[in-house]
């Protein structure tokens, strides 16, 4: 069973906006809080796209993965800054590795100011070179969600590790060849037919 726990509080990184309030305007009375309705429980399908999937047929160094997947968030998502990203998720490594024996990869960050969370794969055939494991890491989940919804990184990181758990699916993404292939495969995980075979852990 693999179990993520991330013991550090995380800095968020872009910083957000203040909300201006013209001079003269006159406090509005209220009585109850203001309160911000929750974000909907994320799935996969939802925050990943198949133009955030990239596939290696070779083996790779960890920051060649992680570079690459920042890439394809900033490309899909519009997002400038790459580097701080990049910078913010390598950050994280240090604090504490999430490569881990199992063959699997969770690197996550949260950020300020975003408004759903984000959700990129990476697929290696041979494995990172440079992260020292009893198993090759075949799969990286790239997950960057909202500083202010900090449970969504827990249930990412939940379904994340339930994935990497089920044996059919790893097959299915080891056989995939294309991005759009490797979408496909997530979305037929994620149907709630308890008869389909690649539904819940194996």
């Amino acid at each position: 069973t693999i179990v993520v726990i991330d013991p550090c509080e995380e800095k968020p990184s872009l910083a957000k906006p203040l909300v201006e309030v013209p001079e003269g305007m006159p406090p509005i009375a209220t009585t109850t809080k203001t309160v911000t309705p929750p974000l909907e429980p994320p799935t996969f399908s939802q925050s990943l796209s198949s133009q955030r999937i990239v596939i290696w047929e070779h083996a790779v160094l960890k920051e060649e993965v992680l570079q690459a997947l920042v890439a394809a968030i900033g490309k899909d998502r519009g997002i400038e800054d790459r580097e701080a990203l990049f910078g913010d998720i390598m950050k994280r490594e240090e604090q504490g590795s999430t490569f881990f024996n199992e063959g699997v990869a969770f690197p996550h960050v949260r950020l300020e100011g975003l408004a759903a969370p984000i959700v990129a794969l990476g697929l290696t055939r041979e494995g990172v070179t440079d992260v020292s494991t009893e198993k090759p890491i075949e799969i990286v989940f790239l997950i960057i969600s909202p500083a202010q919804a900090p449970e969504t990184q827990v249930k990412l990181l939940g379904l994340a590790s339930r994935a990497a758990q089920n044996r059919h699916l790893l097959q299915s993404l080891r056989a995939a060849r294309t991005p759009e292939e490797a979408m496909r495969i997530i979305l037929d995980w994620e149907m709630p037919d308890e008869s389909h075979p690649t539904n819940g852990p194996k």
